[in-house]
């Protein structure tokens, strides 16, 4: 036992019990105990079973975890004995992993006078009795936090009638880099077989998932082998292996008990599943993903959340072998469409389910609860859930990745984050962006800004994909994305928050932008480039959500860096389209067609870059057919209108004359406008009144030129 020496100022004391069964709840203790220890002085308590394995509670001894047990035969003798040792070792915070851990944790700290009680639940169902919740009711008034390690888990706190105020969400994290390999494995060249790692319990439901082999072969004729590894009950294990031999699977489903390198196996496999009654957040399925397997789960509320509904992975009807089944068979139907959803899984561990960012989100709350933190009595502590977002996509900036980062960096503080998705550069951007992160970290350990979190993807998905993995990890109330070649204005941040406390029922703030251009000259100034301006009024209320969309639509400014979203008006299924560009002209009109209530701020808060290695710089007639498929995006977006109509034949000739003057040929582009008309009827009203507008007049007679050739090829 390590004795009670004075520590640095600001640090704490926290102390982590859980079971000694080394179930999830325990590897979490685990983790926030070895990650933070470079913010806090940890120790680990785990309560022995019969079955907790000593040699590896040796094994993290000797790996230098500090790690204590105590006694687990009934639960009087553990309050005792974590009694004695609060009394010894005086935590600041006691953190109680799991039921019943965290009853009789913080029974024991509350006797010890421990300032700061937590209790994390790690599971949807717990067996809860009369007397049990008698016991949280009594403990709900002392304990400071009570934390769920997914929103369905919070969501069952809350409906135990525990303060909804405490109650935080703060899910779990696993290891990332036993997969760095992931990348190498080719979804396409991995073995199509099933894998799945659980534990055998009545939580778990092996039962499914080996019953659904048998219309799998019958209906789709598909007989993937089907891999378990996990130890547990020897009791279920028994009755699993019954089943696969009733079923005469035995050829088909293997046994592999426990096994310590469930990473190189996933590594293998095409697809891993995990078939359960109910979870609270499961880490088998991070870390499936983060193998870059293509993942299928049961339709139940956490592993429902944890594959964000559907988009990064299958899910299958809970207890319906059938439905099960009929997944697979989908899943395996489309391998293509399989191997990009497996690769956007990966890219989304990478961002929202590493064990660093479970670790900092918890060191965050300590120091919040604490009332201590790294920072001085005069920094304002940092938030459960900070108030803004600000999301870099990176690909090869070079030089401008400094700028950018020194722009945003000295503006915002603690009660912030800052995230970068480096999308596969092959210049200096690691580099630059390791050297700010360690930079960062002091920084923000000292109380003076906000930790810069940094994800690096080995090969490039484009930045669709690196803003749909920003936007899945951004934590923050509000969400600004920012381009790493551009630059927030001095004041912009400051600014944005005092206009959001202001007029809480923001959704949205609408900002101009400045051109910034290395050598600017006369013609660049007298067209205005100094002010771009989004909206013809001054700032204020955007009076409507028509004017908002049609003021966008006259500037043409559907750039998502100009536009501050708050985060619950950003709709769960809208995400960037994968492998385009224009990827703006997608998703912004539909998104700030939800916008009821926004701000427009009219002076620039931003220096967008002219760089000439941009995608508007660098243009080809891949991006060229981009562009079009923006535009039946936008064709079909919500709340079309005359407007979007005119604009949208303003960017088709546009997109037509840009072809010209590359000498690039179109011989798509007559079907193309053809199908767009007869789709969307309001675009050929529209410029069918072009003969009476002087201004339009040449693009009329082009666009009857068009049209004509059009008809003529189909004929």
């Amino acid at each position: 036992m390590r004795p009670h020496l004075p520590l640095p100022p600001n640090r704490l004391r926290v102390m982590h019990v859980a079971s000694g069964g080394f179930s999830g709840a325990t590897q979490v203790a685990l983790d926030l105990t070895v990650g933070g220890q470079a913010h806090h002085e940890t120790l680990l308590v785990l309560r022995q079973k019969r079955r907790t394995p000593m040699a590896r509670v040796q094994a993290l001894r000797e790996q230098g975890v500090p790690l204590e047990l105590v006694t687990g035969w009934n639960h009087l003798s553990t309050i005792r004995t974590l009694n004695a040792l609060c009394q010894r070792w005086k935590p600041d915070v006691m953190v109680g992993h799991g039921f019943p851990e965290h009853l009789l944790a913080r029974w024991a700290a509350k006797g010890a006078s421990v300032p700061v009680l937590v209790q994390v639940e790690h599971n949807m169902r717990e067996r809860y009795s009369a007397f049990k919740r008698w016991q949280v009711r009594q403990l709900a008034p002392h304990t400071a936090a009570f934390v769920g390690v997914s929103e369905a888990v919070s969501g069952v706190l809350r409906d135990m009638g525990l303060p909804a105020q405490r109650v935080r969400t703060l899910r779990n994290g696993t290891a990332l880099h036993p997969f760095a390999q992931s990348e190498t494995q080719a979804w396409l060249q991995r073995e199509p077989a099933l894998f799945m790692a659980a534990r055998f319990g009545a939580q778990k439901d092996h039962d499914t998932l080996i019953r659904s082999l048998v219309p799998l072969a019958r209906d789709h004729g598909l007989r993937p082998a089907l891999r378990l590894a996990g130890g547990g009950s020897a009791r279920h294990l028994q009755a699993a292996m019954a089943l696969v031999h009733k079923l005469g699977l035995q050829q088909q489903v293997h046994f592999l008990g426990h096994r310590a390198d469930v990473p190189q196996l996933l590594m293998r496999h095409q697809v891993a599943v995990l078939s359960t009654h109910y979870e609270g957040m499961p880490l088998s399925l991070a870390e499936a993903m983060a193998a870059g397997c293509a993942v299928v789960g049961s339709d139940v509320a956490a592993v429902r959340e944890t594959l964000g509904d559907g988009r990064w992975g299958w899910l299958a009807r809970a207890g319906d072998p059938q439905a099960w089944a009929d997944t697979l068979a989908t899943l395996w139907r489309d391998p293509s469409a399989a191997a990009e959803k497996a690769a956007q899984a990966r890219a989304h561990a990478r961002l929202a389910l590493s064990r660093e960012r479970m670790v900092g989100e918890y060191t965050a709350l300590f120091d919040e609860l604490g009332g201590r933190g790294s920072a001085s009595a005069t920094s304002p502590k940092p938030m459960g859930r900070p108030w803004l977002s600000v999301l870099i996509p990176a690909h090869n900036p070079g030089p401008y990745l400094d700028e950018a980062l020194q722009s945003v960096l000295a503006q915002v503080d603690t009660h912030a984050e800052v995230l970068v998705f480096n999308d596969g550069s092959t210049d200096q951007t690691a580099e630059c962006l390791a050297r700010w992160a360690t930079a960062q970290e002091t920084a923000h350990t000292q109380g003076r800004g906000p930790r810069l979190q940094v994800w690096h993807q080995a090969h490039s998905g484009g930045v669709s994909v690196a803003r749909n993995a920003l936007l899945a990890a951004a934590r923050g109330q509000w969400l600004w994305f920012l381009d790493a070649d551009d630059r927030l204005r001095p004041g912009a941040v400051a600014q944005l928050r005092r206009l959001v406390q202001q007029q809480p029922e923001l959704q949205a703030v609408v900002v101009d932008h400045a051109v910034w251009r290395d050598a600017p000259r006369w013609k660049h100034r007298l067209r205005g480039e100094g002010h771009r301006r989004s909206l013809p009024q001054p700032s204020g209320a955007v009076p409507t959500p028509s004017a908002l969309l049609h003021g966008l639509m006259q500037g043409g400014q559907w750039h998502v860096w100009g536009k501050v979203i708050r985060a619950d008006a950003w709709p769960d299924h809208l995400r960037f389209p994968a492998q385009r560009v224009f990827e703006d002209l997608s998703v912004v009109p539909r998104l700030m067609a939800g916008i009821k209530h926004a701000w427009y701020l009219a002076e620039p808060l931003i220096d967008y870059r002219s760089n000439p290695g941009s995608i508007l710089g660098s243009m080809n007639p891949a991006k060229l057919r981009d562009w079009a498929l923006a535009l039946d995006d936008l064709s079909t977006a919500p709340g079309f209108d005359a407007a979007w109509a005119d604009f949208t034949v303003q960017q088709a000739l546009r997109l037509y004359r840009v072809a010209q003057r590359l000498q690039v040929p179109l011989p798509w582009w007559p079907d193309w406008w053809a199908a767009l008309c007869e789709r969307q009827a309001l675009i050929p009203q529209t410029w069918s009144r072009w003969p009476l507008q002087p201004r339009r007049w040449a693009a009329w007679l082009q666009l009857r030129r068009l049209q004509a050739q059009g008809h003529k090829g189909q004929a």
